[in-house]
């Protein structure tokens, strides 16, 4: 993040900008700013930048608009998805199974969208009552999760956090004194 004053916006016209940025690039990351950040009557640069090799709805980031320098602030905030309360997480999620299939079925075919005889207004009521039957048969659950056991990747397992948590604690009774053994003869 910086005041790197590598005007963004000439890559197609400055080979040093086009490599600077492939550069970047290369390395995995992404510019969160993408608008520019000085702008005057004669010209407008981008030459504020933020860098990070995540991109998706979760971060948000922009341009403020004001009139205190010549450069206008950039900021970027990373939402959380999921909630911590203490050392449980909330976990908000949809529970799909055949009974409430059964249930989101017979919603709408009880729902006489289907008795309406103009296109427009056909699709415009199916949409309303897909949704709220989706609603209905499938509501979003909030789940406590004890934080020991939440993933860190989407490849572990849960004996793996498990596995994981005590190599931890293994860790930290080295790390605090000495063990006492057990040595069996």
């Amino acid at each position: 993040m910086g005041d790197m004053n590598i005007d963004l916006l000439q890559i197609d016209n400055h080979e040093k900008t086009s490599d600077y940025l492939d550069d970047i690039l290369t390395c995995g990351f992404m510019p969160y700013i993408t608008k520019p950040t000085r702008v005057t009557d004669q010209s407008a640069t981008l030459i504020d930048h933020i860098y990070g090799n995540r991109w998706n709805r979760n971060i948000t980031s922009g341009v403020l608009i004001a009139d205190v320098a010549n450069h206008w602030g950039i900021f970027s905030v990373i939402k959380h998805p999921t909630l911590t309360t203490g050392n449980f997480k909330k976990q908000k999620y949809r529970f799909f199974s055949e009974r409430n299939y059964m249930i989101f079925s017979d919603i709408i075919k009880n729902s006489g969208v289907y008795q309406v005889d103009d296109v427009n207004t056909y699709y415009e009521r199916l949409m309303k009552c897909i949704d709220r039957a989706f609603n209905k048969a499938f509501p979003i659950i909030t789940k406590r999760i004890a934080c020991k056991f939440v993933k860190r990747y989407p490849w572990m397992t849960r004996g793996l956090v498990v596995s994981s948590n005590r190599r931890s604690e293994l860790l930290l009774e080295k790390l605090n004194g000495p063990l006492p053994t057990k040595v069996t003869t």
